[in-house]
């Protein structure tokens, strides 16, 4: 039984002494494979690089003003509902002045009309800075187009170039 024992452990010492050749020969290979993978590991390293550098033009060049613009947008729109709301309150002191002229006092009357003016003054300036706003947003539009492409055309000159 001990004889026994003995060549089993000697078979599985012949069997690891095997797997440990193999894995020399292994790691021999992967000594050989090192230079490459850290290659490759500096390639995607770059390419990462470059699509962090991408993102952070694309956030600043096109994201940003954009956002930038939609707060304009938002804020017209802010605008339109005052300009909206006093529109409403003009018309319907004008209707109200309008129904009084026939049976109605003077006083009352020039009241009502009175009114009606004020709420007119107020409804034609908020028109006017609404419009105004409205120009100046699609100015400012205009140069920002007109802008980005210029800043392509300049770029893709300077690409050909290098």
């Amino acid at each position: 039984a001990l004889i026994a024992y003995a060549g089993a452990y000697s078979h599985a010492g012949n069997e690891y002494a095997e797997a440990g050749k193999a894995f020399a020969a292994k790691a021999e290979d992967f000594g050989r494979v090192m230079p490459a993978m850290q290659s490759v590991a500096s390639g995607l390293k770059n390419l990462h690089s470059l699509l962090q550098m991408m993102t952070t033009q694309v956030t600043n060049d096109i994201v940003k003003p954009l956002e930038a613009e939609l707060g304009e947008i938002r804020g017209n729109k802010t605008l339109k509902a005052s300009m909206d709301s006093a529109a409403d309150d003009f018309y319907s002191s004008l209707n109200k002045s309008l129904t009084l002229r026939s049976d109605a006092d003077p006083h009352i009357t020039l009241e009502a009309d009175r009114e009606a003016m004020r709420r007119k003054g107020r409804y034609a300036l908020l028109r006017l800075e609404y419009l105004s706003k409205l120009t100046d947003l699609s100015a400012r539009r205009h140069r920002r187009v007109g802008s980005f492409f210029t800043q392509i055309v300049n770029k893709q000159v300077w690409l050909m170039r290098a």
